[in-house]
């Protein structure tokens, strides 16, 4: 319904909000780490970056499924990060990505249960505490030097452009349309 109401001026402002901080912060840290020749930026995107919301897990709960606007810049997100990745990447920044799908804060019980029939590990929506781990690999230098790690094999290359979504194997169950 929001889709049919939602005028241009107010799709663009919602646009602009969602995406121009991330680019006027990611362009000012990102200039400074190039100039120094070292430093990693990691933009926080969502499940729905990549992929539409599936509106029957909404049915029934008080819970609003996403409007338009913030799948669209998340989406750009995705882009964008491509882009600093092979900008910056020559000059020793590295740029990723992680996008967590729906992160618990005082949901109902039926929205979780609803989100739950799509995530195989759990079947439950994640929790904050899920995303740290990987935030803390993308700003260490295990990411850098493979070497200094004894929990990841990475062989010998240098992570640059990764795009991690963090939801329990959403993504394993086939999609219908």
């Amino acid at each position: 319904e929001s889709l049919h109401i939602l005028g241009v001026a107010d799709f663009l402002k919602h646009l602009e909000m969602q995406i121009a901080p991330t680019f006027l912060t990611a362009r000012e840290f990102g200039g400074i780490m190039a100039r120094q020749g070292s430093g990693s930026i990691v933009l926080m995107g969502s499940l729905y970056a990549v992929n539409a919301p599936r509106f029957e897990m909404y049915e029934g709960t008080p819970t609003p499924p996403p409007p338009a606007e913030y799948t669209i810049a998340k989406g750009g997100l995705v882009m964008l990060t491509q882009y600093l990745a092979k900008f910056y990447g020559p000059q020793g920044v590295r740029v990723n990505m992680i996008s967590p799908g729906g992160i618990w804060d005082n949901h109902s019980e039926e929205f979780e249960k609803n989100i739950g029939k799509y995530v195989p590990l759990g079947g439950k929506m994640q929790r904050s505490t899920d995303l740290p781990a990987t935030l803390v690999y993308f700003f260490s230098l295990f990411s850098v030097d493979p070497s200094k790690t004894v929990v990841f094999s990475l062989s010998t290359f240098v992570i640059l452009y990764i795009f991690v979504i963090i939801f329990g194997g959403y993504f394993s169950l086939k999609e219908k349309l």
